[in-house]
């Protein structure tokens, strides 16, 4: 009796893996086909995941009818359903958030309770003007 139900243990083990399959594929810009390097590929449903290589391309091992969510900083986060698809090609729409401008800190005294001095402000178009002239002087 202990081998029947070990048998068929087995059995149905075998049946949930043969469900997995491997999806590989790319996720790109959706303006220029740029490669996304670094996105984020998430298994909503497995909750697990696995991020785009050098050239946009990832590969990850799903059950059929996953949703794999992508997600990249500063584009619109796509999900998508996985059906009998080995390959996928994922485009994301740019959000086009502008850079602003931000404020750089440093605590430049030993003790941790004094405020912080130093402050500089680099603006987004000093940055593409000559961004060694702009701010070419930190303290120390």
């Amino acid at each position: 009796m202990r081998q029947i139900l070990l048998y068929l243990f087995i059995l149905f083990a075998c049946s949930i893996s043969a469900e997995q399959f491997k999806i590989t594929g790319k996720v790109v810009d959706d303006k220029n086909n740029e490669p996304l390097i670094g996105a984020g590929v998430y298994d909503v449903n497995a909750r697990r995941g696995t991020y785009t290589d050098i050239d946009g391309n990832f590969n990850i091992e799903v059950e059929k009818g996953a949703i794999l969510k992508f997600s990249f900083v500063g584009y619109a986060s796509k999900k998508v359903e996985v059906l009998n698809d080995s390959s996928l090609v994922v485009e994301l729409e740019n959000q086009g958030i502008p850079i602003t401008p931000f404020e750089l800190y440093k605590n430049t005294s030993e003790r941790a309770h004094r405020p912080f001095k130093n402050v500089n402000v680099i603006e987004r178009d000093s940055l593409k003007t000559n961004p060694k002239k702009q701010n070419s002087r930190i303290n120390h």
